[in-house]
């Protein structure tokens, strides 16, 4: 264990804290601080966190892996912070089943999922065109008081573009959930473009106002 890391899990032994990491915030803290949710005295991705957040966003999920085990062995609990950090970083790794894994894992553990826990699993599921299960983890989100954000219904557009084959009629209902939101964004009109085709697609741009042009931004897989 490197000396700065015994020195980031001694001080966050009996307390989290510390500076916030800006990348941290970025990729996860800024969703659950935005919940309000206690996590162990930080309203924010600190100390002991911010390490894994920064190696998530990076898609390091060894690194990831092996800090909450450095963690657990200096007694230090991860929270659910912690471990969706771990599952951006598995999503990131396009790791599918690790990351449905440590999904399915939050519920034994008494963590209740976050919408950053949301948005990780859906991040994979879009990027491998699983619809109807992105669709049912949407749902399963609502149920639990988790609304679904504008990431997860990219996501789903996303989806519906990857799926074998792809799925129009689900791709066109989820842009129409968040249209003012969507339409401004390249990756989610690239996604909808190769869903409904060419020609629905410029439809769809003289219904909603967007360029196009605009469908060909980049971004992540979700």
């Amino acid at each position: 264990l490197a000396s700065s890391e015994a020195g980031v899990l001694q001080s966050c032994r009996w307390k989290r804290s510390g500076r916030c990491h800006a990348a941290a915030l970025k990729s996860i803290g800024v969703a659950h601080a935005e919940e309000g949710q206690d996590t162990a005295g930080a309203n924010m991705v600190c100390g002991v966190d911010a390490p894994l957040c920064a190696w998530a966003a990076l898609g390091e999920a060894r690194r990831v892996e092996l800090w909450l085990g450095r963690m657990a062995s200096a007694s230090v609990a991860p929270d659910i912070i912690s471990h969706t950090a771990a599952m951006d970083a598995s999503a990131r790794a396009g790791d599918g089943k690790r990351t449905r894994a440590l999904f399915a894992g939050l519920g034994e553990l008494g963590l209740r999922p976050s919408t950053a826990s949301y948005r990780s699993l859906a991040k994979q599921l879009a990027r491998e065109g699983e619809v109807e299960e992105l669709s049912r983890l949407l749902e399963e989100a609502e149920r639990r008081k988790r609304p679904r954000d504008v990431l997860c219904i990219r996501a789903l557009v996303s989806a519906s573009a990857n799926a074998s084959p792809p799925d129009p009629a689900r791709a066109e209902y989820a842009f129409r959930l968040m249209p003012e939101a969507l339409r401004e964004d390249g990756f989610a009109l690239s996604c909808l473009a190769k869903a409904v085709g060419r020609e629905r697609f410029v439809e769809l741009s003289w219904e909603f106002g967007f360029r196009v042009g605009g469908a060909g931004g980049g971004g992540p897989g979700g």
